[in-house]
């Protein structure tokens, strides 16, 4: 008997949007330990937007596994691959979160140094020339 085609499409949309927050971690990894952080803030963006879509999805699909007592092998093999997608970014999650550290951490570094260099040379500008004053009111 073929899969519902409900649960079938629903199933198939989740793995969907799982490869491709998969895509996109590993893209923001790449962005952070490169240090092209421009592109990883753009790649925030898309990141929230698969995220807000697939957040219905996994409710759905968790319904759909729950209700299935004998689930069809289509729909089986479909929900092993979200499952090891999701496993697969729980483990890789220490280590975006490092780079993500790591990057913040040269950012600020870099701000310190940037703010200390412009406070030193706000010290030591020339003082524009003073404005001629008239020692006489008459004029």
């Amino acid at each position: 008997m073929p899969p519902d085609s409900r649960a079938l499409e629903t199933s198939l949309r989740a793995l969907e949007l799982w490869k491709a927050l998969d895509i996109a971690y590993a893209q923001v990894e790449s962005c952070l330990t490169g240090e092209d952080l421009a592109a990883a803030g753009a790649l925030a963006e898309h990141l929230a937007d698969v995220g807000r879509r697939l957040e219905p999805l996994v409710d759905n699909v968790a319904e759909l596994r729950e209700a299935s007592r004998r689930p069809d092998p289509v729909l089986n093999a479909i929900w092993r691959e979200i499952d090891q997608l999701v496993a697969s970014l729980a483990e890789r999650q220490p280590s975006l979160v490092r780079a993500a550290r790591a990057a913040r951490d040269a950012t600020g570094s870099l701000l310190v140094k940037v703010q200390g260099t412009r406070s030193h040379a706000a010290r030591y500008r020339s003082r524009p020339a003073p404005a001629p004053r008239f020692a006489s009111r008459r004029v």
